[in-house]
């Protein structure tokens, strides 16, 4: 083999190299944390909300977020249409280190549309000062179990004076 024909093969395999590292790391859907403004002492709502990426249908079955807040108290969270259409349910959960853990899953195999999943309402803290930001991460499964790459973005409450 000459030298010039290894170095056309080495090209072509780096570049299928690179296509199917850059195929495999495609996000199927976002799940986006909205905006809300508010006083000090007031209650703000965030939306939590699906949307699909691609044009090819999802299979997204379940989903779990984790939403990591400061300088806010009290989360509740309801369940939204594009869940409530798909038969599932909400839990959540406050962990230790600050972060509410949201799961929208249910005793079905039923794919979940785009749409609001669920709102979250939380209670702006006393000295809370400037925007805050909710960093979001979210993971989803298919209606086999099956992990789903889905990606995250963030909420911001922006506080009033």
């Amino acid at each position: 083999m000459k030298r010039t024909e290894f170095k056309g093969y080495f090209l072509i395999f780096l570049l299928l190299l690179f296509l199917l590292f850059s195929v495999s790391t495609v996000c199927a859907a976002t799940i986006s944390l909205g905006e809300a403004s508010g006083f000090v002492g007031e209650e703000v709502t965030i939306p939590v909300v699906l949307n699909y990426d691609t044009l090819e249908p999802q299979n997204i079955c379940a989903v779990s977020v984790d939403i990591c807040f400061k300088n806010l108290e009290d989360p509740t969270v309801e369940i939204g249409p594009a869940a409530q259409s798909a038969d599932k349910q909400v839990v959540s959960n406050i962990l230790p280190n600050g972060v509410l853990r949201i799961g929208i899953l249910g005793l079905n195999q039923n794919v979940i549309d785009e749409g609001l999943l669920a709102n979250v309402s939380f209670r702006i803290s006393q000295g809370a000062s400037g925007d805050i930001v909710l960093t979001n991460k979210a993971s989803a499964s298919d209606p086999y179990g099956n992990a789903l790459k889905i990606s995250s973005k963030n909420g911001i409450v922006h506080l009033k004076k």
